[in-house]
């Protein structure tokens, strides 16, 4: 560059040029010019953090609800490599606490070393029909520890209450229902099933988070289940909704439709958890204690001692007496107690 150019900013390259002038001018305290919040392009660089479910989820280091990924394998026997890949390298599939495969086409022939999954435990659920019904379900084993070992099983049924490492404090355990309806199954019937096994899981525990997810297929229930939320709204075959994913807690999970595994037919369904704890949400309250010393408890039983309390009985019935009487007490204790905030 020749001396006693100007200075000059390159909006291809991304930097500023100076000539020799203003380089010698720095010692007289001189400043170069700023560069600016510009980009490559010429355009302003937004400031901040990326937003978004995902990104929060990413940073956070005390999810309120874990992340959970949903998926029709159609036999997963063929997909076992994969799945281990994308377990270890993928982050949707690494920060899961809870995968749930349907339709893995597994037998009793099978064993379990075969389907392990590192940093993941797992159990089966076996069904009929040369195991087209079977349902696999991966545990992160550093998010969830287990609550009971009875398992509410029926055909194309599966339920299990599980205990999160952290959970908010109005919760106190999870139970999950993972279901399989098969395209020519009876709708009205496995709803009947699902709404006996979530009741009978509610009589003792009806604040604990229900989450009820699967391949549905024809099967709804909306109808069945009222004051439940269906949280998948995004197509996870065609433009059917058939994997879907109901809960008790509203706003609770928001869904991703994410590639299918190998060649399924079905989308990944990935759940983010979006529900804000009472904690966080409720605003901050204001309450005021009343506090005693010792002279103040001995103030009020002198207060009490040169009472005639005669007064109160004399021409009056009795509620009249009680009600003064449970006035001039209130008018005591506030008196020679001190309230702080």
């Amino acid at each position: 560059m020749e001396e006693g150019s100007c200075c000059k900013w390159d909006g291809i390259i991304g930097q500023l040029t100076y000539s020799g002038t203003e380089l010698l001018a720095l010692r007289d305290g001189g400043a170069l010019p700023s560069a600016g919040r510009h980009r490559r392009d010429g355009k302003a660089r937004k400031r901040g953090r990326r937003g978004g479910v995902r990104q929060r989820t990413r940073r956070a280091s005390k999810l309120p609800l874990p992340q959970m990924l949903l998926c029709n394998s159609r036999s997963l026997r063929n997909k076992l490599d994969e799945l281990r890949v994308l377990a270890r390298g993928c982050y949707e599939y690494r920060e899961s606490g809870l995968m749930i495969f349907t339709e893995t086409w597994f037998n009793r022939d099978v064993p379990d070393n075969f389907v392990q999954v590192d940093g993941f435990s797992h159990r089966r659920k076996l069904g009929k029909n040369r195991g087209r019904r079977s349902m696999h379900l991966y545990q992160g084993q550093l998010v969830f520890k287990l609550c009971n070992k009875r398992h509410y099983m029926q055909p194309g049924l599966g339920a299990t209450t599980l205990r999160p490492h952290y959970l908010p404090r109005e919760f106190s355990n999870i139970f999950v229902c993972a279901v399989y309806i098969p395209p020519s199954g009876n709708a009205n019937r496995a709803a009947n099933q699902i709404v006996d096994c979530v009741y009978r899981h509610l009589q003792n525990k009806r604040d604990t988070p229900t989450l009820i997810l699967g391949d549905f297929n024809p099967c709804s229930l909306n109808k069945s289940l009222p004051g439940f939320y269906q949280y998948v709204k995004c197509n996870t075959r065609n433009n059917n909704i058939l994997d879907k994913c109901y809960g008790n807690v509203k706003d609770a999970y928001t869904a991703r439709a994410k590639p299918p595994l190998s060649n399924s037919d079905h989308n990944t369904i990935h759940l983010l958890p979006t529900y804000r704890s009472v904690f966080k949400s409720s605003k901050p309250e204001i309450r005021t204690l009343k506090v005693w010393s010792d002279d103040k408890i001995e103030e009020l039983k002198g207060c009490f001692l040169s009472t005639d309390w005669d007064i109160f009985l004399k021409d009056a019935d009795i509620d009249s007496a009680i009600e003064s009487t449970t006035d001039y007490n209130s008018f005591c204790v506030d008196y020679h107690s001190t309230e702080n905030c």
